[in-house]
């Protein structure tokens, strides 16, 4: 089937994705139902999505039509079906998750207070226009704003609201050049602010009866298609639930009344009716672990670049201080004591005092060691006799010796790249630097191995920001392989040679933790590994949390691949052979 089904009569082009709708009509007019089919249309055809919901209504689209089994694979922040919550200060976080992994998502903002709602949406929309700006985002991505006059008002009230409604204009008019397209859902037209409304390529008008809603909406129409206003106004405030007229006289080259399909996801947003039994729909599965995984790794770059936490953090310590200054008690005349008598009194009892605890830990630690004492004697026997260990490494230990495992913190190799934001040849960010430093050496690469050999995540904010400076800048072409230019080369100047295998394992395991440099280590001979097999050798349960968790987080960094069995990346394995 070509396009978006929307009617018998209609389908839309699939170009919608990335075009500007509006859908008006009464509430119980079946305005919902037309923006679900559009979003279903655009997820059946692997185009990405965004709601913005704040009626918490469309986790249906999750759920089949029956609320039996499956449908399309969202992610729904807040709300009562949340796969993971929404706070007030997460726009800008998820903003960054949508654009770095392609994810469609829908925000359920029904449990926020105008002024956090109308928080989220602006950190949202500044945050997506300034991302998807980078020629390396500018993929379509397609936003639904259900109830848009409460979203984006023609009279903002409250605080907050009008930079809100200021922010998301912007991203409706100016986001289509980015790949952004819209759908404004809304009961009243004139109550949405007429810089994003008035702009739509599309108009799709259910069952309307508000006489200055008629008017514009004429106004709007009668210059392209005067034939078809006469039937229009006779018979738009009589339409039946489903029905509407649709009016695109460029993009469509239309002025229709079309009878809109029925959704075929669960009816979320169905009016429930007195005595009917609720239906708890089943639920798409989605992947929380990885999710939450890239969340935590986009949190540490937010916090790294986002100048506004910080400011933030530095207000709230502002009000602690000033809170402890009002709240210090009045300075009252002491009673003249005799000083000396006190000061040598107070350092006889810290002395005691110390005395006391320095005898303490020392006789446990002495017990400690004669027991550990005692046991070497059975323990050498045991080492004697016991199979070799699949691995002797002289920067990590395996931890085989019970009951003490100690872990020694290796020192840190002097590093093989520059490590300062200046150096020979032209003045740089530490990241280009190392990037281009490991081009120039290696020639044409992947992004991963790259990634691994400069000490980055190959997903990480700050590498890929790094790629998209050094691509403005026409110090690297591609995309992935990349390779440096002839500028690059010469804008980094002088370089130090790459790390060597054992200079870049020692790398990599100083900032892994001790699970995941155990894992590590398990697998650096590069034979494959069954994760039963990984976990006997790091002496940890390979189905407990701990353990997966540290997998998801080497995964994460593309150091190794697998589920079942488990081995190195191609990637880091030709990083750790340059």
């Amino acid at each position: 089937m070509n396009g978006l089904h929307f009617a018998s009569n209609l389908n839309l082009p699939v170009d919608y994705a990335t075009m500007r709708g509006a859908i008006v009509g009464l509430s119980g007019s079946g305005k919902t139902n037309s923006g679900v089919i559009i979003a279903e249309e655009l997820l059946n055809r692997n185009q990405q999505i965004v709601v913005l919901d704040p009626t918490n209504r469309w986790y249906g689209l999750r759920s089949a039509k029956n609320g039996a089994s499956n449908a399309c694979q969202v992610v729904i922040f807040g709300g009562s079906h949340r796969d993971l919550p929404l706070e007030a200060s997460s726009g800008t976080l998820i903003a960054d998750f949508v654009v770095e992994h392609g994810v469609s998502v829908i925000l359920s903002t029904r449990h926020l207070d105008p002024e956090e709602q109308a928080r989220v949406c602006k950190d949202f929309a500044v945050r997506l226009y300034q991302r998807k700006g980078d020629a390396e985002h500018g993929t379509p991505l397609h936003c639904i704003w259900d109830e848009a006059h409460d979203l984006v008002p023609e009279q903002p009230f409250g605080n907050g609201a009008a930079e809100s409604t200021k922010r998301i204009v912007r991203l409706i008019t100016n986001g289509r050049s980015s790949g952004i397209g819209h759908t404004i859902i809304t009961q009243r037209a004139t109550s949405v602010k007429k810089g994003a409304i008035g702009i739509c390529e599309v108009f799709f008008v259910h069952r309307t009866i508000w006489a200055n809603d008629l008017d514009y909406l004429e106004k709007v129409f009668a210059s392209h298609a005067p034939e078809g206003m006469k039937e229009f106004r006779a018979t738009v405030s009589k339409l039946k639930q489903g029905e509407c007229w649709v009016w695109s006289p460029e993009f469509l080259e239309t002025f229709k009344r079309v009878q809109v399909r029925a959704r075929e996801s669960f009816d979320s947003s169905r009016t429930p009716k007195v005595g009917e039994k609720v239906i708890k729909p089943v639920m798409a599965k989605v992947n929380l672990e990885k999710i939450r995984q890239e969340i935590e790794d986009l949190v540490e770059q937010v916090k790294a670049d986002d100048p506004e936490m910080l400011k933030d953090q530095v207000r709230i310590l502002k009000g602690k201080i000033r809170q402890l200054e009002a709240a210090r008690p009045a300075i009252i005349a002491a009673p003249e004591v005799n000083i000396e008598a006190v000061q040598l009194e107070e350092r006889e009892r810290c002395y005691n005092l110390l005395r006391g605890k320095v005898t303490d830990v020392l006789t446990a630690h002495a017990e400690t060691l004669i027991g550990q004492l005692n046991e070497l004697p059975g323990k050498a026997s045991e080492w004697i006799f016991a199979e070799p260990p699949f691995l002797v490494s002289q920067y990590r230990q395996p931890s085989v010796i019970p009951p003490v495992t100690v872990r020694v913190p290796m020192p840190l190799p002097k590093p093989a790249l520059a490590t300062t934001s200046s150096g020979p040849g032209v003045k740089m960010a530490k990241a280009c630097r190392a990037i281009l430093s490991v081009l120039v050496q290696h020639g044409e690469s992947s992004k991963a191995k790259v990634a691994a050999i400069s000490g980055y995540s190959a997903s990480g904010g700050g590498f890929n920001n790094a790629l998209s400076e050094c691509r403005g800048n026409g110090w690297l072409i591609g995309s992935d392989p990349i390779d440096v230019t002839k500028e690059g080369s010469k804008a980094v100047g002088k370089v130090d040679p790459l790390p060597s295998h054992d200079e870049l394992l020692r790398m990599w395991l100083n900032k892994l933790g001790k699970a995941e440099g155990d894992i590590l280590m398990a697998l650096i001979d590069g034979r494959p590994a069954d994760k039963a097999e990984v976990g006997r050798r790091t002496h940890r349960e390979h189905t407990g949390g701990g353990f997966n968790n540290a997998l998801s987080r080497l995964r994460t960094l593309e150091l190794i691949q697998g589920s079942g069995t488990l081995s190195l990346t191609k990637d880091f394995a030709e990083a750790l052979a340059a």
